[in-house]
């Protein structure tokens, strides 16, 4: 009786054992993270090649985006400078907390890079400063190359100027020798209006991505090269840009050359990705994948409540 008794222990034992897997599994999936992050950190055209064909696995298998954030140390932003992107931007109200704190970074790092220059007596705040590199980093959050290091100079105009050159006035252009030009009037406009497919600094760093594709060689989002690549080799027809423009509800600014239909796709990919997808789901597809964000699946969340996280710390 004993025996037997000692025997169903060790059944119960033995039923226990097999539990153990979740922790191998955790441990596993953790040290997968560190290597990743390791190997973001010291970047390379092999290491390049490596992680974007872990990103398309994952995609392949999940149909979603593979978003990881390795920077260590991470810099925040004041509370109150995170409250008025809040406030300001519509993209930043639907991230999460872990989201915002990288996002959070990322405005940082692109801030101490760029030199707001101004223009025509406009006087250039901290708010507008956040506000311009805000929006240049939601275009760049699901990418590695998200500093656009080539352009470091942000030129800034009260409104439209006149560009001797062309002898028109522009809302704004980029320069390939590393100058961004925008007008306050137009972009602030702009975000006023989530959904009106109209975002002027969005519209010209889309051209700076452009540009650095084309420039630098040690681009390091491989998969975005590969579909950019892909979308200008279709786009430089304008029988192609005509029937997507029409299919898709892009404004006529599209149809211009290869390079502004990237553009105006992109802000209309970030500006109503949910109509983008109902007229044209195979360029929403194409978009998602290439900046490595589903937006649909962003904006559809409840919007996250803002934390503050100095207070968070403290505790």
């Amino acid at each position: 009786m004993m025996l037997h008794s000692y025997q169903l222990n060790l059944l119960s034992v033995a039923q226990e054992e097999p539990l153990v897997w979740p922790f191998f599994m955790v441990m596993t999936l953790f040290g997968l993270g560190i290597f990743l992050s390791f190997l973001d950190t010291i970047g390379g055209p092999i290491i390049n090649t490596f992680v974007a064909f872990f990103q398309n696995a994952f995609h392949a298998l999940t149909k979603r985006p593979f978003t990881f954030y390795p920077q260590w140390n991470k810099q925040s932003l004041p509370h109150a400078k995170r409250v008025f992107l809040f406030e300001q931007v519509h993209y930043y109200k639907f991230l999460n907390t872990a989201e915002r704190k990288a996002f959070d970074h990322r405005v940082v790092k692109f801030l101490r890079s760029r030199d707001f220059i101004a223009k025509e007596n406009v006087v250039i705040t901290e708010e507008m400063k956040l506000l311009i590199s805000a929006t240049a980093v939601q275009i760049t959050f699901g990418l590695r190359s998200y500093l656009i290091k080539e352009f470091s100079q942000i030129l800034v105009y009260p409104r439209a100027y006149y560009n001797k050159v062309s002898r028109r006035f522009h809302k704004g252009e980029v320069n390939p020798n590393g100058i961004v030009v925008l007008n306050w009037e137009d972009f602030y406009h702009g975000i006023q209006i989530p959904d009106d497919n109209l975002n002027l600094v969005i519209h010209e760093f889309a051209h700076t991505l452009a540009v650095q594709r084309l420039k630098n060689r040690a681009f390091r989002d491989k998969v975005f090269v590969k579909l950019f690549d892909i979308l200008m080799r279709s786009a430089a027809s304008p029988d192609f840009r005509q029937d997507i423009q029409q299919q898709a509800g892009f404004r006529k600014y599209a149809l211009a050359n290869n390079m502004e239909f990237f553009a105006v796709a992109t802000e209309s990919f970030f500006e109503n990705p949910a109509l983008l997808y109902k007229n044209q789901p195979k360029i929403y597809a194409l978009f998602s994948q290439m900046y490595n964000q589903e937006l649909m699946s962003l904006y559809s969340r409840p919007i996250h409540p803002l934390t503050n996280l100095a207070h968070q710390i403290s505790a």
